[in-house]
């Protein structure tokens, strides 16, 4: 499993920022805990930042109501993601109100993906992330058209990566784009545009299955909608391996 690392951000005025860009362009938030091995997710919207009063608010959609109760049940300290800015912080929680209105304290710190700009997820049993696409190649007189459908070896709203043998690396190349690519996560369904930007030798191992030396291929997605990215993001925030920030 893939480990996103994160950046610590101790400034209170950097957090200050953080958070009132998040209220004030009403980014979605995830109200998130580590139940066992699993994490339960929920969300909520930023209604109020204030550092002076020491105060965090947010409200809560009424179907959303018994996941943030179960989340915040048995528990001082709260786990917050901002998927569009991909920071995570921690806060007390102060109260959680008939209507709706979620109160913690003003959070010490957030933290941010390091290196990537969303978290990323590799393949994991039982996971759904699978891609099909076509690529057209010219193989000397003709124009050759080309079905690849490929699980992914990991996911991120920015891009993904699948592993080809050495006889399908001749349909791809640097900078070629594929468009239409169809990508399924979960019970998600996307169709993407995107640019290989990479090719990273991989030697056959038991988790990928090869006999032979094959290439990991990187894709980065473009002209992706900020829905689309959404639902990646928070798909691949389900499942990653994700410190909780402290």
């Amino acid at each position: 499993m893939a480990v996103n690392p994160l950046r610590k951000e101790n400034d209170p005025k950097n957090i200050l920022n953080a958070l009132n860009r998040a209220k004030n362009e009403g980014k979605p938030v995830i109200v998130w805990r580590l139940i066992g091995s699993s994490k339960k997710t929920s969300e909520a919207a930023i209604t109020m930042v204030c550092k002076y009063s020491n105060e965090l608010t947010f409200k809560v959609n009424n179907l959303n109501v018994e996941d943030v109760k179960s989340i915040i049940s048995g528990s001082n300290v709260v786990n917050f993601y901002v998927p569009d800015e991909s920071f995570l912080f921690q806060a007390e929680v102060k109260s959680f109100s008939e209507d709706n209105v979620l109160s913690v304290c003003f959070p010490t710190m957030v933290a941010q993906v390091e290196r990537r700009k969303y978290f990323r997820l590799e393949k994991m049993d039982g996971i759904i992330m699978r891609t099909n696409f076509y690529i057209a190649s010219d193989m000397g007189a003709t124009n050759k058209v080309q079905l690849f459908e490929k699980d992914c070896f990991d996911l991120s709203a920015g891009g993904l990566s699948f592993i080809i043998t050495k006889l399908e690396k001749k349909f791809f190349n640097i900078d070629d784009i594929v468009a239409g690519i169809h990508l399924m996560f979960g019970s998600n369904e996307v169709v993407l545009n995107g640019k290989i930007v990479n090719f990273i030798p991989i030697e056959p191992n038991q988790k990928n299955n090869l006999l032979y030396k094959g290439y990991k291929v990187c894709i980065e997605f473009i002209d992706i909608s900020d829905l689309e990215k959404q639902k990646v993001n928070l798909f691949v925030f389900r499942f990653a391996d994700v410190d909780q920030v402290s």
